[in-house]
Formats: structure tokens, C-alpha cells, sequence
């Protein structure tokens, strides 16, 4: 997944639209989109649209994926949230301030309970957890160990930022550590990792750097606003010609022969290199 575009649910000109522009996910907001008194709303607004949504995705062919991004586990809205989404057909959950396997070990428990309430199967709802803050970025590890439902972590670079007192446009050594080691849990975790929103829509070259930075660092997509964003964040999540020419090149080198450390193009080839190639082609789509 490449891209997650953001939309606050209680928009429906916006939220009908979300899906059609391109992103490979999207987030439906009920969290700081949402102004407190108007949750209730939103979440019963919610309720009636997603179906539609969905049924109009899948008639016009578009593979979108859906994802709602819940209230915090420290406010009162959370379970509600919770029980609308799972009615109203979601079941990925990006959810906000995650600083410790706890925080996934309640909602995995009230899943269960939702999930068996409804009718549906336990362990379906999926969770991505939202880390914000150093301390969920020191229990990253944890975190994702916590349960079977994490399968993505998502960055909060603002939250970040703001915690350790820098500015985010400025803050690109700042946001190294944490990227990485987010990065790192979620490969050892066998989760994916999306980088933070940037959120200077008047910076096409900034976003192009930011989205850089935190694929180099090992993140596999970004998080998005506007969706004049997501053809950029596609480009630089993408591999390039290069890098499927270089696999390619290296899968037909170890099929004529397959007898250990081996050289192509001036390349060492052993197994991790060709783990890699594996990976490019089969993200890609492209192996022959």
C-alpha cells in the first residue's frame, strides 16, 4: 500500500468521492477532523455510507481499500466508534496515540466482543497502529508483537514534532530516528509502515523529499490530505525501471545458476540479494 488518503467522515460530497482518485487506501476520519460535538453524527453518517461506498467501488472495478481511523483509547468515543465501523462493514482500524501493547491488547479484546456480537469472524478486524509519540516509538516492538490484528504501523510526525519542540518542515534529522525505527519493528514484526501526512500543500517538492526520506528509511507508503498528492507519493513508493531491471536481472542469473555467491553486472550476488530481487518482483507485479 502506497497511499492512504485521509477524509473526514462527516463530509458525504467527500466521502462518496474518497475512492476515485487513485489512492491505494482510504482513511475515514473520526477522529481530529471531527470537533467533539459532532461525533455522534458523524459516526451515524458513517454507518449508512460506507456500504454504498464500497458497493460503488466495486462496481466501477476501483481497488481501494478501506480504513477508519477511530478516537484515541483515552476518550469516551472509542468503542462506539468501534461498533459502527464493524456494522457498517469495516475492517481495518487505524487508530491514533498507540504507546504500549496495551493500548492493543484492550482493543483486541473488545474486537472479539464486537466481532461475536455481530456475527462475525474473530481476528477479521485489522489494526494499524498510529504511533505518535516517543514513547510509542520506543514500543514499537511491542507493539506490534502485541497482537495477530496489527498489520501496518502509521507515523504521526506532527504529534511527534510537537513533543520533542521542533517544527516539522525543519525537522528532517529529527524524524530519522523515529522513521527508522519504526521501520525496523514493523520488519520484524512482518508488518507495513506509512509515513506521517505532509502537510504544506503549497510544497510538491517538499512532499517528494519527505516521501523519499521515509522510503529510504524503509517505509512502504505515505499518508495524504489532498489528493494532489498521491500521484507523487506513487512515484517515489514505486520502484524504478533501474531497480526492476536490476531484479530481473538477478532472478535470470541465479535460474542459470544456482551454486551459491555468484557475480552479475559487477554485482556480488548471494541470498540476501536475491531475496531482494524476489521482493521487488513480486511487489511489483512484474516477475516473468
Amino acid at each position: 500500500m502506497r497511499s492512504w488518503l485521509y477524509t473526514p467522515a462527516n463530509n458525504p460530497g467527500r466521502m462518496i468521492h474518497a475512492g476515485i482518485y487513485g489512492a491505494d487506501g482510504v482513511v475515514f476520519d473520526l477522529e481530529d477532523s471531527i470537533a467533539p460535538g459532532e461525533k455522534d453524527e458523524a459516526r451515524l453518517l458513517l454507518e449508512e455510507m460506507l456500504p454504498v461506498i464500497q458497493d460503488a467501488l466495486d462496481e466501477q472495478g476501483i481497488l481501494c481499500r478501506i480504513a477508519i481511523r477511530i478516537n484515541a483509547l483515552d476518550t469516551p468515543w472509542w468503542k462506539a466508534d468501534v461498533e459502527s465501523s464493524l456494522k457498517a462493514g469495516a475492517r481495518i482500524l487505524r487508530v491514533p496515540k498507540i504507546e504500549s501493547p496495551r493500548g492493543i491488547e484492550e482493543l483486541s479484546v473488545y474486537l472479539t466482543d464486537v466481532e461475536f456480537r455481530l456475527g462475525l469472524q474473530e481476528g477479521s478486524t485489522t489494526i494499524q497502529a498510529l504511533i505518535e509519540t516517543p514513547r510509542g516509538v520506543e514500543q514499537a516492538f511491542a507493539i506490534g508483537d502485541a497482537s495477530p490484528r496489527v498489520v501496518a504501523f502509521s507515523f504521526g510526525a506532527e504529534d511527534y514534532c510537537a513533543a520533542i519542540g521542533v517544527r516539522r518542515k525543519e525537522a528532517t534529522l529529527a524524524l530519522d530516528y523515529p522513521r527508522a525505527r519504526i521501520a525496523s519493528a514493523a520488519a520484524a514484526c512482518h508488518v507495513e509502515a506509512y509515513d506521517s501526512v505532509w502537510g504544506f500543500l503549497d510544497d510538491p517538492k517538499g512532499l517528494a523529499e519527505d516521501a523519499a526520506r521515509a522510503h529510504a528509511l524503509g517505509f512502504h507508503g505515505k499518508s495524504t490530505i489532498h489528493p494532489n498528492q498521491i500521484a507523487t507519493i506513487h512515484t517515489v513508493f514505486s520502484y524504478s525501471p533501474q531497480e526492476l531491471e536490476e531484479a530481473q536481472r538477478i532472478i535470470d542469473a541465479v535460474a542459470q545458476d544456482n551454486s551459491g555467491v555468484m557475480s552479475s553486472f559487477g554485482r556480488m550476488i548471494d541470498k540476501p540479494v536475491v531475496a531482494w530481487a524476489m521482493q521487488v518482483m513480486k511487489t511489483s507485479g512484474s516477475s516473468r
